[in-house]
């Protein structure tokens, strides 16, 4: 089986991976049946700050602004396919925040279904503090909850799982889940996507096993 890359702009490759796979599926799916995508993966709050320049080691600068911008590649893999029309449920864990919160209505704004993300107590939600300038960006991540989508929570939703028509995921939760979901779908005949990022290495027998991947340039 042939394996398909496309590095380049993360939604456009999603767009191209399930636009082939619906025309697949047409002949198989009954009229006005629509397709199942489910995504697997980390609910963030970005807060980025834009400045001139992306400070130095020890460097202490003046921003400009600071945005809150919900976030998290699993939760923008969800809310880019809504907006294409597809029929998307987001799978992964919040914290009893008011990041939380928010993060959960905004999916549902979006046209994301989420009555399977998990409120973790005593726990805070995804994090991303990004700095922008200088036409650059760095980011440091504090996965919070995301690190509870772990293999019991893969266990408490793996009925809703077998009913996708194709299942997204990316490497922001921990490995173990990632690995465990693929088998399943593998298993189970259901297409995965996989966004590389961040980068980790990842065997050559579970990338066999995946659909579709989407690495950028440097991934």
């Amino acid at each position: 089986k042939q394996k398909k890359i496309w590095s380049g702009y993360f939604h456009l490759s999603i767009l191209f991976c399930v636009t082939a796979y619906a025309r697949h599926k047409d002949s198989m799916k009954r009229e006005g049946e629509n397709m199942k995508i489910s995504v697997v993966g980390s609910i963030n709050m970005d807060m980025t700050v834009t400045a001139e320049k992306i400070p130095k080691k020890g460097e202490t600068i003046t921003g400009r602004e600071l945005y809150y911008i919900p976030g998290g590649k699993g939760a923008n893999q969800a809310v880019a396919m809504a907006r294409l029309g597809a029929n998307v449920e987001m799978f992964g864990c919040v914290g009893d925040d008011g990041n939380g919160a928010l993060l959960i209505e905004n999916l549902k704004a979006q046209g994301v279904k989420t009555e399977h993300i998990k409120t973790v107590e005593h726990t805070p939600t995804g994090v991303a503090f990004i700095t922008v300038g200088e036409r650059d960006n760095t980011i440091v991540i504090v996965a919070g909850a995301n690190n509870r989508v772990d293999r019991a929570y893969i266990g408490h939703i793996e009925h809703e799982l077998k009913k996708s028509d194709m299942v997204l995921l990316q490497h922001e939760i921990p490995l173990e889940s990632i690995e465990y979901v693929i088998d399943l779908c593998y298993r189970n005949q259901i297409p995965v996507i996989l966004n590389p990022a961040p980068a980790r290495s990842l065997k050559q027998n579970l990338i066999e096993k995946v659909t579709y991947l989407t690495p950028n340039e440097h991934e």
